[in-house]
C-alpha cells in the first residue's frame, strides 16, 4: 500500500505484483500521472483504476494512460474479484 504516487513508484522499483489497484485521487501525484510513470519504467502489470468519480467521465483518461480497467467506489467485493480474475492468469 502506497501513501502517494511517488511512494508507489518506489515500491514498484523493488517489488513485483500481479495487479495494481490505482486510486485516481492520490496526493502529490494522481493516479494517471503515476500510471504514466509506471509505464515509463517498463512495468506491464495490469492497472485497475479506483475512483468515486463517474466512470464515463474518466473513460478517455483511462484509455489515454493505458489503464486496464476501472472500478467505481463503493464497489462490491465480487466486482473487484471479477476484475482481478479478468486481468491476471490464475
Amino acid at each position: 500500500m502506497a501513501v502517494d504516487g511517488f511512494h508507489a513508484l518506489e515500491i514498484l522499483k523493488t517489488n513485483k505484483f500481479d495487479i495494481i489497484l490505482m486510486d485516481i485521487d492520490m496526493p502529490k501525484m494522481n493516479g494517471f500521472e503515476t500510471t504514466e510513470k509506471i509505464h515509463e519504467l517498463g512495468i506491464t502489470t495490469p492497472i485497475i483504476a479506483l475512483t468515486a468519480s463517474d466512470k464515463y467521465e474518466l473513460e478517455g483518461d483511462i484509455s489515454k494512460y493505458k489503464m486496464n480497467d476501472i472500478l467505481v467506489k463503493p464497489f462490491e467485493f465480487t466486482d473487484l474479484q471479477n476484475l482481478i480474475i479478468k486481468h491476471i492468469n490464475l
